[in-house]
């Protein structure tokens, strides 16, 4: 058995990895969908999203298969992030030097095919693969070639997706520990002018709890003194005008 080659750009490749905070992360069903349609398309009984990391493959998704991770030292994708670029095929382990005495071969889930279409971050890194196996020899045609490359592009657009999402999720919580902090007022209103947040000093400020100013948007222009509410309303308008 031949153990992968260490990516010369690993160190990079494992910080890239770890920014989106995905390993050890539970199952979601938007991933397995893409996992379920790759077995399906390639017509083989399992297909792995596999990410590496120093010591291991773990799967985000997996079709037939009650793993949830195993040695990179023995993986087949760990060879095939060597490869970004390309589709990583091994038509029959068996019949390969690199593989035929691996410990996945020779026993479960007893290996014989494997393709596995590296999943690529904006920088060039490849972070796993989504990958098809079976227990039988095979190739995939020039149409499921390309159909696992452009649902392994899915994968990466859905891991920016959830990178996004907890990236927002943090701010929002940072935002609000530090207003509940703060001995000011913070508020926020949505782009339709809705009230989503009041720090809660503001009924110590000013008598009303943040209930109420969501309950009667209007609420907090009976406060203002009548000489103000000019340069409030131009002040609104022109943040409304900037934020467009």
């Amino acid at each position: 058995m031949k153990l992968p080659n260490i990516p010369i750009n690993e160190n990079q490749r494992l910080e890239v990895l770890k920014t989106y905070q995905i390993l050890d992360s539970d199952f979601e069903k938007k991933f397995d969908n893409l996992t379920e349609l790759a077995s399906s398309i390639c017509n083989t009984k399992i297909a792995l999203i596999s990410l590496i990391d120093e010591n291991r493959q773990w799967f985000k998704s997996c079709v037939g298969l009650g793993a949830r991770q195993t040695s990179r030292g023995i993986s087949f994708c760990g060879h095939a992030i060597n490869e970004p670029n390309h589709l990583f095929e091994i038509s029959d382990a068996k019949e390969d030097e690199r593989f035929f005495d691996n410990p996945l071969v020779i026993g479960e889930p007893y290996i014989r095919f494997y393709a596995g279409q590296p999943i690529v971050s904006k920088e060039g890194f490849a972070l796993g693969t989504l990958c098809v196996i079976d227990t039988k020899p095979k190739k995939l045609s020039k149409s499921q070639k390309n159909s696992l490359k452009k649902l392994a592009q899915q994968v990466y657009y859905l891991f920016e997706l959830r990178k996004s999402k907890l990236k927002i999720k943090t701010e929002k919580q940072q935002f609000k520990r530090f207003a509940e902090l703060s001995p000011n007022i913070f508020y926020r209103y949505s782009s339709n002018s809705k009230l989503i947040y009041h720090s809660p000093i503001v009924e110590d400020i000013l008598g009303y709890s943040p209930t109420a100013f969501k309950n009667d948007p209007n609420l907090w222009l009976t406060l203002i003194h009548p000489d103000d509410i000019d340069l409030v309303n131009n002040s609104l308008k022109s943040a409304k005008n900037k934020s467009k």
